[in-house]
């Protein structure tokens, strides 16, 4: 349960925009994939 403040997902809704660092010190959000797929892979290690 995601209980940082933020927009809630949905199935069938779009998703919440957001903002990612890149590994070559950029940024990437999802709007810039708009009209694309995106395959979204989360890792976890605790």
């Amino acid at each position: 349960m995601d209980t940082s403040g933020g927009p809630a997902a949905r199935v069938g809704a779009k998703a919440p925009g957001f903002t990612l660092p890149t590994i070559d010190g950029g940024s990437a959000s999802l709007s810039d994939f708009l009209g694309r797929k995106v395959v979204i892979f989360t890792w976890a290690s605790w």
